[in-house]
């Protein structure tokens, strides 16, 4: 083999050498940037998570300041409003509240969805909303009234205020519920949370009035 001849293969050896060291390092850079991408898809992912969470709306029930109205300290009615505390408007779609006389929800009373709630929008808060309890009908002859009367007069009953609100997050579109329960008293503080819970619906879940 002549001097021409071993230049020759030796330059398109480089050459060929050169070409794969050029496709190794576009391989490279490719996975590079696909490292990157995903990088930054996962980065914009939890920003977005964190916005989220950051702006969460959670309702919660506020109850208007309680005060004895009755002769032995009963509460004759009670007034509510609901409160936004996330920064997320929402828009309350079904709903229910009622008193009861315990917590395993023997209905005493029951007052389903208010027209004032119904599909409303939340920024902040909604108006206040009354509701009477069984001592508004002191004056009722009824004896399954006066009963109920005396057996929370003797505390072998207690009054609760509960109930349930769907309500879609405008942002994310996201269902969500709240749910709560409120026992009352007749002396300080007069009532009490024992359920306030706010929780995400999975989509596709059908929801109606029978879920709670």
């Amino acid at each position: 083999m002549s001097d021409k001849e071993i230049f020759e293969l030796l330059l398109t050896t480089l050459i060929a050498i050169a070409s794969l060291a050029a496709v190794f390092i576009s391989l490279v850079s490719l996975y590079m940037s696909n490292q990157a991408l995903k990088l930054t898809r996962t980065q914009i992912a939890e920003s977005q998570r964190q916005f989220e969470l950051a702006n969460e709306p959670f309702l919660q029930i506020e109850l208007e300041e309680l005060a004895p109205q009755s002769v032995d300290n009963w509460l004759k009615e009670i007034r509510y409003k609901i409160n936004n505390l996330g920064n997320n408007p929402v828009k309350i779609t079904y709903g229910h509240r009622e008193l009861v006389t315990d917590s395993s929800r023997e209905i005493k009373y029951q007052d389903t969805y208010s027209p004032h709630l119904i599909n409303i929008f939340v920024i902040k808060e909604t108006q206040y909303a009354t509701l009477k309890t069984v001592f508004a009908l002191e004056s009722d002859p009824d004896p399954e009234t006066q009963e109920m009367i005396g057996k929370l007069r003797n505390s072998e009953k207690h009054l609760f205020f509960t109930g349930y609100y769907y309500y879609m997050n405008l942002v994310t579109k996201q269902l969500n519920k709240y749910e709560f329960l409120i026992r009352f008293f007749k002396t300080e503080p007069y009532a009490t949370f024992l359920h306030n819970k706010n929780y995400k619906i999975p989509k596709g879940t059908f929801t109606d009035e029978n879920d709670f």
